[in-house]
């Protein structure tokens, strides 16, 4: 996993690339919980 951050003017863009996710993991599920982290991060942080 990569993540970069960018500084925007209201926030801040966070970009995340996956590499060799584990066959038994699809990627649907992976998006669904990196959105979720994702989420639960921006509600901690505002």
């Amino acid at each position: 996993m990569e993540v970069t951050f960018e500084a925007k003017n209201i926030g801040t863009r966070v970009t995340i690339w996956f590499k060799n996710i584990p066959s038994g993991i699809r990627p649907e599920d992976n998006e669904a919980g990196t959105m979720s982290s994702l989420e639960k991060l921006a509600h901690y942080v505002e």
